[in-house]
C-alpha cells in the first residue's frame, strides 16, 4: 500500500506566542495572508501573533483568525513545494483551514469565516459568561468524580472528550 499524506490543522487552544512570525518574515504569501487577515480584524494579527502578550493574543475574537492565517500561511508555504495531502482534516477551528486545503473556501473567504466565527463566539462568551478547562492526563473516571463534587450539574459538566 503506498503512502499517504494528510494534512491536520489545529484547533483553538493551540496558539503560541512566536507563531507564523518566521514564515511572515520569509515567506511573501504568508506576509500577505497577514495582511489580509489584520484588514479584516481591524488588528495587528503579525504583530500580536509575534510578540504577544498571551492574554491578548487568546481573546477568541483574534485567536481564530491568527490560528487559521497561520494554518493557511504554512499551507501555502507547503503547495510552493508542490506538497499535496491525500486528505485533510481541522479540529474545530481547523475545519476552516482543511476546508481551503481541500479547495472548498479561498484563503481570503477562509480568514474572513474565522474572523467572524471568532467575533460571533466573543460576543457570546461576553454575554454569557463562564468558565471552561482543559484536563490532560487524569482519568475520565476521576474527572468526572472532581466534577461531580465541585459543581451542581445544572453549572456544567464534562462537555468534550478528545482522543488521547
Amino acid at each position: 500500500m503506498a503512502a499517504r499524506t494528510a494534512f491536520l490543522f489545529p484547533g483553538q487552544g493551540s496558539q503560541v506566542v512566536g507563531m507564523g512570525a518566521d514564515l511572515a518574515r520569509s515567506d511573501p504569501e504568508a506576509r500577505r495572508l497577514f495582511e489580509a487577515a489584520s484588514d479584516c480584524t481591524g488588528t495587528d494579527l503579525l504583530a500580536l501573533c509575534s510578540r504577544g502578550p498571551f492574554e491578548a493574543l487568546s481573546r477568541t475574537r483574534v485567536l481564530q483568525p491568527a490560528i487559521t492565517t497561520v494554518s493557511l500561511a504554512c499551507l501555502a508555504w507547503l503547495e510552493s513545494r508542490n506538497l499535496e495531502p491525500q486528505v485533510t482534516a481541522g479540529h474545530s477551528l481547523g475545519e476552516i483551514a482543511a476546508l481551503r486545503c481541500a479547495g472548498c473556501l479561498s484563503a481570503d473567504d477562509a480568514i474572513r469565516l474565522s474572523a467572524a466565527r471568532g467575533a460571533a463566539m466573543d460576543d457570546a462568551a461576553s454575554a454569557h459568561p463562564g468558565t471552561m478547562i482543559a484536563v490532560v492526563g487524569l482519568p475520565l473516571d476521576q474527572v468526572l468524580r472532581e466534577t461531580e463534587a465541585l459543581l451542581d450539574p445544572a453549572e456544567g459538566g464534562v462537555a468534550n472528550l478528545n482522543a488521547p
